[in-house]
């Protein structure tokens, strides 16, 4: 594996990209929320996310997605300049993997805890995760599947039968990941992050397994993190996706201890994490062990609730975090069609210095916020808000249940214990 260290000189000169990037996902951010503050709806979204337990998780995933936007920005201007799909630098590079990593650690921190709790209910499980992306997935999909045949047709096959297969795969929730759709190899362009919903299918469908191996021994944790461990040593990259949602659970039970939690939330702690992350050096992926442990200092703050200096729990990046799987489900088709439009449009790409790269990458991630902000609202929500509004409508029913029973004469008792049991459940 290639490593970049970065030398001193590195850190105290950044290149421009260094300082565009925070300026411009600091005016996205104060931008959007400029907008959205206006409108209740939001307000109390973002009011709800920072009461959460994990107050900075919403922030922090807000700026792991808005990284991601700019990333894919990085590599549509490559597409056009070069021919070739990718980020032009280390630094752009790291805005991709980096984020996704973490966000495989986020995965692995959440559903750790629910399985730490025993007693999974599998059902309810499952069916939360299917409606709480099936909506946002379905909808983008159309759009994909929509966009490929209108945009690409002379890279199509034409097969009806291929076109059908590949529809079925479409509706299949990400379990595939990303491929082409009717032979056109550009649909990755547009869908590249379904394949990091393959990984998460995968590991929902481990969570039950883990609920029940783990949550009676303590020595079984550790025996699931060595498994997991050796697994990334030995079969590469999807051995090392298993290991970033290892982490997490690390995380997890490390910010369980008081004392550490405390020492971990502190901004000393914050700003170590942060240079020992700048200062590692920075491998061609980070889906690895090599790539993953210098992550894992930033991340054992964030499980243990550190801000980061307070800027993980501002309005504007509560907001974007509120509104981070649109962002980042459907940020590549916006971010393509701008770049490929201004490039025909307006003037080549290529002939744009740095600050005309950068304001035309705040003009993509801009449009891309504010549409993820409607599709949140529109499409996610509806379905959350139903699913929260069922758990008091079903413990309601149940009580209601198990109160009758209790006023049913005494010879009909024994005749019903057997179905107060099961409602109980």
């Amino acid at each position: 594996m290639d490593f970049v260290t970065p030398s001193l000189e590195t850190l105290l000169s950044p290149t421009p990209d260094k300082l565009y990037f925070p300026a411009c996902v600091a005016a996205v951010a104060i931008i959007a929320w400029l907008v959205a503050r206006h409108v209740p709806f939001y307000r109390s979204a973002v009011d709800k996310s920072l009461s959460m337990r994990y107050r900075n998780l919403d922030g922090f995933r807000g700026l792991l997605a808005i990284s991601v936007v700019f990333h894919h920005f990085a590599c549509n201007q490559a597409l056009l300049s070069t021919g070739v799909w990718g980020a032009g630098s280390d630094f752009l590079r790291n805005l991709g993997t980096i984020p996704v990593a973490m966000f495989f650690m986020v995965t692995g921190l959440l559903f750790w805890e629910r399985a730490c709790r025993g007693a999974l209910d599998v059902r309810t499980f499952f069916v939360g995760r299917v409606r709480r992306l099936a909506p946002l997935y379905l909808f983008y999909a159309a759009v994909i599947v929509i966009c490929t045949l209108y945009w690409f047709p002379g890279n199509a096959i034409g097969a009806p039968a291929q076109l059908l297969a590949d529809l079925l795969k479409t509706v299949s929730l990400g379990w595939f990941g990303a491929f082409p759709i009717n032979g056109a190899e550009r649909t990755p362009y547009l869908s590249g992050v379904w394949w990091t919903l393959a990984y998460e299918w995968r590991f929902y469908v481990a969570v039950p397994f883990l609920a029940w191996f783990v949550a009676t021994r303590a020595w079984r944790k550790l025996l699931a993190l060595a498994i997991v461990t050796a697994c990334a040593a030995l079969f590469g990259p999807p051995g090392g996706m298993a290991l970033l949602f290892a982490f997490g659970a690390v995380a997890y039970e490390v910010s369980r201890h008081p004392a550490i939690r405390a020492r971990l939330a502190t901004k000393p702690a914050a700003t170590v994490a942060l240079l020992i992350l700048a200062l590692s050096p920075s491998p061609a992926e980070r889906y690895s062990i090599e790539g993953a442990l210098p992550l894992l200092p930033v991340f054992l703050c964030i499980a243990s609730g550190n801000t980061f200096y307070g800027v993980l729990k501002t309005r504007p990046l509560a907001l974007l975090g509120t509104a981070s799987f649109s962002i980042y489900m459907i940020h590549m088709v916006i971010v393509y069609m701008i770049v490929h439009a201004f490039n025909r449009f307006v003037f080549p790409i290529d002939s744009a210095g740095d600050s005309g790269i950068w304001a035309l990458a705040l003009a993509c991630a801009l449009v891309a916020v504010l549409c993820s902000l409607l599709t949140y609202r529109y499409v996610e929500h509806p379905f959350i808000a139903r699913r929260h509004d069922a758990r008091p409508a079903r413990r309601a029913a149940v009580q209601t249940h198990l109160r009758r029973v209790e006023q049913r004469p005494a010879d009909e008792e024994h005749a019903l214990d057997a179905v107060g049991e099961t409602a109980s459940r």
